[in-house]
């Protein structure tokens, strides 16, 4: 189970597919919360868009196996970045694929 602290997804617990170090959390104006884990997805022009970033390594758990197919069950949780980015920079994939990037480097330079 994928958990946030802090932020407009504080509680929410998710089942992912993939933990990046960088995670978009979508709410939209209905108030529901998901995370674009996947390589393809892409919020929807209604929803607003919060960064996370993962705060202590993945653990996988397992299978969870049902009539669909099986999904892994992976736990870890998610701090609320503090300095959100701009909507330009995280609503298109290569501009997310570059914000993070850039993000990971700075860090990488302290």
């Amino acid at each position: 189970m994928i958990t946030f602290r802090l932020g407009p997804a504080a509680g929410t617990a998710l089942t992912l597919m993939r933990t990046p170090d960088f995670l978009r959390v979508v709410i939209d104006a209905d108030g529901t919360i998901d995370a674009l884990d996947q390589f393809n997805d892409m919020p929807k022009p209604t929803e607003r868009i919060c960064v996370y970033r993962i705060n202590h390594a993945k653990e996988f758990l397992g299978f969870a196996c049902g009539r669909d197919g099986c999904t892994p069950l992976i736990d870890a949780v998610y701090d609320y970045v503090l300095d959100q980015p701009e909507d330009h920079e995280i609503r298109e994939t290569a501009a997310w694929c570059a914000w993070t990037q850039a993000k990971a480097e700075s860090e990488v330079k302290r």
